[in-house]
């Protein structure tokens, strides 16, 4: 086509010539006989254009005929009369046939990347949008740890008998070394199931968690150099010889709500919830102090309870790292309103018969109270995608923090030196950390 345009321009260019050559020759001031021959001229001029443009317009249909109808040429058929440049492109295999195409073409290839990278997060991890069921199971293997467990003091030291302060001949009290109670390791359980509900994709999910943390310690005199005495009240009218602690708790908590997940990069998924708690929760803390002689057991009972509910919010954020392989950390935060009861009681029995004697105090406290809460855990995850149904194993370090719940109130009525303590009111935090080993599976 391109030469059809030059053959146009051409032939404009030579009527225009002709054009003016004729009105130079037909102008007044000329001759008769310059006016028969221009007029000559003109008509062999009009019969050469008139071939001129006959020839072009059966080139031009040539042409035409030859684009819509001639097959594919062949990098090895490329006609001579064809420029230098048009033969090498035509033997160059064409990747993009045109720049408006690489343009377009370029867009598409950069979206395939982050497109691959969002499908490869997806063969290890569930969907976002995909309705399935799921139940997972937790080992946890806790130790709970509390303040205000004190309970003797040890290495007391021997005074002279005419020591004015002594409480009993020998001993002196508040000096020594305190002895704390303390609670052991101990496995416990969380178990929750749930299901991806439709139009918007949220999970329902409602879990139950229990542990029973427990602990022991005791301590023993030896006189005449070391002596114990206690810090809490002692009502054995003799030197003791042996005190023991016992601490117990029973936790358990039911959570019921509604998460849902957004993929904010190509690694890391992020999963809000938010819902309703309830916890149950009992601790108690034993003492007693022995008396070899007379032989007396006085025993130190305080117990606190707690029933409430509220709500709770958290956020899971999963960093997927490759080939199923992520770090998975979680912070939930709740606020529970709920009855709380304390009691302290102090018993005196007769040591060989186990007889009671007498209650020497009998104290309890009932309120209604806030209770905030935190929950931290961080650890590895791995997760795999099957034909029937999704796996996921993790093992986080957990970390559970209870405010407004560990108290322990005790008011003696008698002051002067019956123990190490003569009043006390403590106030403190729950907490419970170790380990929390889970395995999830998605059908």
């Amino acid at each position: 086509m391109q030469y059809s345009w030059t053959y146009l321009f051409l032939l404009s260019v030579c009527c225009f010539s002709l054009h003016a050559e004729n009105e130079e020759k037909t102008s007044p001031n000329k001759n008769s006989e310059n006016l028969q021959g221009s007029k000559d001229d003109l008509s062999k001029l009009y019969q050469e254009v008139d071939n001129l443009s006959a020839q072009i317009r059966l080139y031009i249909k040539s042409q035409a005929s030859n684009e819509t109808a001639a097959p594919q040429v062949q990098p090895s058929a490329v006609s001579v009369s064809q420029p230098v440049n048009q033969q090498v492109s035509a033997e160059q295999p064409k990747a993009i046939s045109s720049p408006i195409a690489a343009n377009q073409a370029a867009p598409s290839l950069q979206k395939a990347k982050p497109q691959e990278a969002k499908e490869r997060i997806f063969k290890y991890r569930p969907g976002l949008k995909q309705h399935d069921f799921y139940a997972y199971g937790e080992f946890l293997y806790w130790k709970a740890n509390e303040q205000g467990l004190d309970y003797a003091l040890r290495n007391v030291p021997q005074l002279p008998p005419t020591c004015s302060t002594c409480l009993f001949t020998g001993t002196t009290s508040q000096i020594g070394t305190v002895t704390l109670g303390e609670y052991d390791w101990q496995p416990g359980l969380r178990v929750g199931v749930g299901a991806v509900i439709t139009p918007d994709f949220w999970d329902l999910e409602a879990q139950y968690t229990y542990v029973a943390p427990e602990g022991t310690d005791s301590v023993n005199s030896n006189p005449p150099s070391s002596h114990i005495m206690g810090t809490f009240a002692e009502f054995t009218n003799a030197e003791i010889d042996h005190a023991k602690a016992r601490a117990s708790l029973q936790f358990h908590l039911a959570d019921l709500f509604l998460a849902k997940r957004f993929l904010i990069s190509k690694q890391i998924l992020l999963r809000l919830s938010g819902g309703a708690t309830g916890a149950w929760i009992h601790q108690r803390f034993t003492v007693d102090y022995i008396a070899p002689s007379p032989e007396y057991h006085d025993q130190n009972f305080m117990a606190w309870k707690f029933h409430g509910g509220g709500v709770k919010m958290g956020l899971d954020v999963d960093w997927f790292m490759g080939k199923g392989i992520g770090l998975l950390g979680k912070i939930k935060g709740a606020l529970l309103y709920g009855n709380y009861e304390n009691t302290y009681t102090n018993f005196v029995y007769d040591q060989p018969s186990g007889h009671h004697i007498y209650t020497e105090q009998d104290n309890k406290l009932h309120d209604h109270r806030l209770v905030p809460t935190t929950q931290f855990a961080f650890g590895p995850t791995w997760s795999w995608k099957f034909n029937c149904c999704a796996l996921n194993l993790y093992a986080l370090y957990e970390l559970n923090l209870w405010f407004n719940l560990q108290e322990f109130l005790v008011s003696n009525t008698e002051s002067g030196q019956a123990s190490g303590r003569g009043s006390r009111y403590t106030h403190d935090v729950l907490g419970m950390q170790g380990l929390t080993a889970g395995i999830q599976f998605n059908f």
